[in-house]
């Protein structure tokens, strides 16, 4: 049986109330963080020059943002900028490898191509890219993720990897003023909160899209894929991390999708299922298991528990042949 690729994505939405430390090197927007934010590629920190300016948290967008033409360098890729044109009217960013993997971002959008194998497809960044003080600043998570590795924080330091089997990846958001302004009346649902038939619907609609054929909702995936990701979220509130090991054993011989979620209640409203499709998507080892032209039946869920104003969730997608 081939074998079965596990992807893990974990988003940490970290709240912090007090300022820790400041910038030391380059300008940044006034809509920044003074955080510091360090980078490690393959184990190796990576912070920019003085010059190429510096990462740092977005207080508006809660996106850590990076210097495109530092962070495309360090991955292996080249940079060239796009001149203003009619069909092109904001200008424009385009990086290249040498496997002749094409990304092309427009100012100040969030749309992105991505040409891959001679096949071109539609990206969407999490925040739109900028320009301040003379250089173009992208998202971290984005940038890592489209050009084919993997994010992870530990603390206020960035880790970047080339590793696909577990990728562990935290966003920090400052969510002070959320449960200040909460209304008292204000409630979630906590327990099973994944819509498995929109999920499904969403992933069939895709493979269309992609020329693949249809995998079908499988009750007992969808059954398994609960009790998987019931398994995940205690391990996530006991731990703080998650891997795709099943004390259950519910997803043996089965393909896995995991996304980990904690941020503030009242952060977020909406179905789970939409923003962690669309980060699988945008992730190359998810997006291959979504895409996994030998899967004929899949099934979703997501657990939630809230314990002290934290949301903690844990959406799984399992898929067979």
């Amino acid at each position: 049986m081939k074998k079965i690729k596990n992807a893990l994505i974990s988003s940490l939405l970290i709240m912090s109330l007090i300022p820790t430390c400041v910038f030391a090197a380059g300008q940044v927007p006034p809509s920044a963080s003074d955080k510091n934010i360090n980078i490690m590629i393959d184990g190796e920190r990576k912070n920019p020059p003085q010059e190429m300016g510096s990462p740092y948290l977005d207080m508006t967008t809660q996106r850590t943002m990076v210097p495109l033409r530092f962070i495309s360098e360090n991955l292996g890729f080249k940079v060239d900028f796009l001149q203003k044109s009619k069909d092109n009217p904001k200008g424009g960013i385009v990086i290249r490898d040498q496997n002749n993997v094409e990304i092309t971002m427009e100012i100040n959008s969030k749309n992105a191509t991505r040409i891959k194998g001679g096949k071109k497809e539609s990206l969407s960044l999490d925040s739109p890219s900028l320009i301040y003080d003379g250089r173009t600043y992208v998202p971290i998570r984005f940038i890592s993720e489209a050009t084919g590795y993997q994010v992870s924080w530990e603390k206020d330091t960035v880790i970047i990897s080339s590793d696909c089997p577990v990728i562990k990846s935290i966003a920090e958001e400052e969510t002070k003023e959320i449960a200040k302004n909460l209304e008292p009346e204000y409630k979630m649902p906590t327990g099973s909160v994944g819509d498995s038939n929109k999920f499904m619907k969403n992933l069939m609609d895709y493979r269309i899209s992609k020329g693949l054929g249809q995998v079908n909702e499988d009750k007992e995936l969808n059954r398994l894929a609960l009790l998987r990701a019931q398994e995940e979220l205690d391990q996530f509130i006991k731990t703080g991390d998650a891997d795709h090991e099943s004390p259950g054993g519910y997803n043996k011989d089965l393909g896995e999708n995991l996304a980990l979620s904690r941020y503030t209640l009242g952060a977020r409203d909406g179905d789970p299922c939409d923003g962690c499709l669309k980060r699988w998507k945008n992730s190359p080892c998810h997006n291959d298991n979504l895409l996994n032209k030998d899967s004929k039946r899949g099934g979703y869920a997501c657990a939630r528990k809230i314990i002290d104003n934290k949301v903690y969730e844990a959406s799984i997608y399992l898929f067979g042949f």
